[in-house]
Parts: C-alpha cells; sequence; structure tokens
C-alpha cells in the first residue's frame, strides 16, 4: 500500500515533479483510482492509500498528459493500457477521441492520399523482415491506425481490399500449426466480416454507434484483459533487455496499447459481445499471458535486437501452449461455420 505523500515522493525518484494539489485534481477527474480507507489497528486511527501499482499508472499518466495535452485521451489512455479508469468515464473519453480523431485526420488525410494501402502492406512485409520503423513506435502506430481508419472512412477502398490485407498478414505473420492460410481462411473472414460488421470497428462514425451502448461490466472486463496485454509486453521487454528502466516498460507497453492494440482489440470484444459470437479470445490472451509471465531470465539463452532463444523446456511448454490455442479456436471456428 502507499500513501499520496509516498506516491509523490515516489513519482520524484522517476523524475515526475507534481505538486499535491496536481495529483490530488489526477485523482479527481479519474486519472487515479479512488483512495482506500485502511485502519493503522485499534486506536491508531486511519490513513487512505492505493495499492502500491499506481506507482505505474502515475507514471503512464503523467507521460499521457505530456503527450497529448488532453483529460480526455489520457483517460482513454490510461483505460487502453489497462490501469484503474471508471469505465463511464472511459467510454465518454473514448467518444470524445473519436471526434477528435476525426478532426485530426481530414487536416491531415493529403499525405496519406498516395497508395495508402500500399504503404500499410509495405510495413507489414517489413515487419516481418524485422526491419525497424525510423520513428517512435507509438507515433507508427498511431499512423497505421489513422491511415486504417481514413482509408475506410474515405471509401477508397472495398471491404474486399481491406479482407485481402488480412489474408496478406495471416500469411506473412501466422504459422501453419496455429492456422492455415487458403481457402478456408478467407470463407471465415468472410463469415465474421459480416457477424462482427468489421466495418465499426475501422469506421469512426461506426465505431462511436458501437461504444455509446457498451455497458460497464463489459468495459470492465476488456479493461481487465488489456491489464494482461500490458503485463505480458512489460515482462516480454524485461526478459528482452533486463536493464531495461521501469519507466521505459511502462511508456513503451502504453505505446502500443494506446496506439493500435488497444483500439482494435476493445472493439472486436465490444462486437463480439453485441453479437454473441463466441470464439476465444479472452482465452488467448490469459494463455498469452500466463505463458509469458511463467518465461524467466535465466531460460534465455540467446538475445539479439529482435530474437529471443529460449530454453528447452519453455520451448517445449511453447509448442503444447499454441496447440492448446489452435485446438480451441479450430473447435470455436467449427461451431459458427
Amino acid at each position: 500500500m502507499i500513501t499520496p505523500e509516498e506516491f509523490s515522493s515516489e513519482l520524484k525518484r522517476f523524475g515526475i515533479s507534481r505538486e499535491s494539489r496536481v495529483l490530488t485534481d489526477w485523482r479527481q477527474k479519474g486519472l487515479l483510482p479512488p483512495l482506500v480507507k485502511r485502519g493503522l489497528g485499534r486506536g491508531l486511527g486511519s490513513v487512505y492509500v492505493w495499492n502500491q501499482e499506481v506507482l505505474e499508472q502515475g507514471i503512464a499518466a503523467d507521460w499521457l498528459i505530456n503527450r497529448t495535452g488532453r483529460l480526455d485521451s489520457t483517460l482513454l489512455g490510461l483505460w487502453m493500457s489497462g490501469f484503474d479508469v471508471n469505465p463511464e468515464k472511459a467510454c465518454e473519453a473514448w467518444l470524445t477521441t473519436l471526434e477528435l480523431q476525426t478532426k485530426r485526420r481530414n487536416k491531415s488525410a493529403e499525405r496519406f492520399k498516395d497508395g495508402v494501402f500500399g504503404l500499410v502492406t509495405s510495413w507489414i512485409r517489413n515487419a516481418r523482415k524485422k526491419q525497424k520503423i525510423e520513428k517512435d513506435m507509438d507515433t507508427a502506430l498511431d499512423d497505421i491506425r489513422d491511415i486504417m481508419e481514413w482509408s475506410y472512412e474515405e471509401g477508397d477502398q472495398s471491404d474486399e481490399d481491406i479482407k485481402n490485407l488480412i489474408v496478406e498478414a495471416i500469411h506473412k505473420l501466422a504459422n501453419d500449426d496455429i492456422i492455415t492460410p487458403g481457402q478456408e481462411i478467407i470463407e471465415i473472414i468472410n463469415y465474421l466480416w459480416d457477424k462482427l460488421e468489421i466495418g465499426k470497428i475501422f469506421n469512426t462514425d461506426d465505431s462511436r454507434e458501437l461504444i455509446q451502448f457498451v455497458k460497464n461490466n463489459e468495459l470492465y472486463g476488456i479493461n481487465q484483459k488489456l491489464e494482461k496485454i500490458r503485463k505480458a509486453i512489460q515482462h516480454f521487454l524485461i526478459l528482452q533487455n533486463p536493464e531495461i528502466s521501469i519507466e521505459t516498460q511502462i511508456i513503451s507497453s502504453v505505446g502500443l496499447l494506446n496506439g493500435f492494440i488497444g483500439p482494435i482489440f476493445s472493439k472486436l470484444a465490444i462486437s463480439l459481445l453485441r453479437n454473441n459470437i463466441e470464439i476465444p479470445l479472452y482465452f488467448t490472451v490469459d494463455a498469452l499471458h500466463e505463458f509469458t509471465m511463467s518465461v524467466q531470465l535465466e531460460d534465455i539463452t540467446e538475445r539479439d535486437d529482435y530474437y529471443l532463444r529460449f530454453s528447452e523446456r519453455v520451448s517445449e511448454e511453447w509448442v503444447e501452449r499454441k496447440q492448446i490455442i489452435a485446438k480451441t479456436w479450430s473447435n470455436s471456428l467449427e461451431t459458427i461455420r
């Protein structure tokens, strides 16, 4: 547990100097969770405290505030990263942010008009080749999301174009033991495209309709899975570089989630709930989180800029875990085809 005074002091260790009134304002506006009253013992009174994990939320909130300059964008970024944010406030912030994204994209749309889908495809190929993106990762992911959403809204690309892009991504990124690209996956994509109303995931106006009717308990469930994704990313970053700082872990994971993973995952989850389609999305997150968190530094036998080589134990466990995930998906897809 940590008191507000201790919280302020801990933030200063990471170069974050925020006055007590600012931190109180953050809490009142939802950037930090509510304080919890804790008794000190009989006759000793009580104090108000947070869970120790609030420190990570404070670091993330400071970075998002500095990056976006907006309360609503910061609230949404925290929620998308799996931090403790009131679901109603998160939903309001999400709807506001969608409106701002539309205005911003309309202003910058001209620079995307030339070969927009070719650019996205190129980035997929570069990612497969493990080439570096010559810019901050979170900014690059923002651009990818903007390109996908803007191009869909403009109507320059048909649904078939986007489906083909997804199939190409699967060809590039998927392993045959998880799913084999081909006519079968095309049929599944076509089915889910209609059932899940995929257009609402890429189209800002339709996204508002999708989001504004989501229930608080549904948002809470999605937020819990986003937290697991963030913790898995942070743990993987430690495995890749044991000397990585806590701030870099947090900022990198928040950038990835807020920039791309969070919005797509969240809207897909909402669409599944809306359409009563049962595919093992949450199961997969739980399984991958459990596996990632089980890997320890001593399980890494070799590392370089892009690759990690694991011990025999971890490699065997990963094969078993993939088989379980693959079988679960296969059974699920059989029921909806």
